[in-house]
């Protein structure tokens, strides 16, 4: 499953890049420490070890089981 959806993953890394950038750019002097993820996208196997390897935040990826 992981190998199909590569590119998914890949495409879902470059907008939350482009997010990460956006926000960084209108907010300087912000640092980004870690990336909170929630819904039914984060339960595919390897979606969270793929994002922490290419997101790059110092305090990884966690998922969220709800938000309150």
């Amino acid at each position: 499953i992981f190998q199909s959806m590569r590119p998914i993953f890949a495409e879902l890394v470059a907008e939350i890049q482009r997010s990460i950038g956006f926000y960084s750019s209108t907010h300087r002097g912000v640092e980004l420490k870690r990336v909170y993820a929630l819904g039914n996208a984060f339960h595919l196997p390897g979606l969270q070890k793929y994002l922490e390897n290419n997101l790059q935040a110092p305090g990884g990826v966690i998922k969220l089981e709800r938000f309150n």
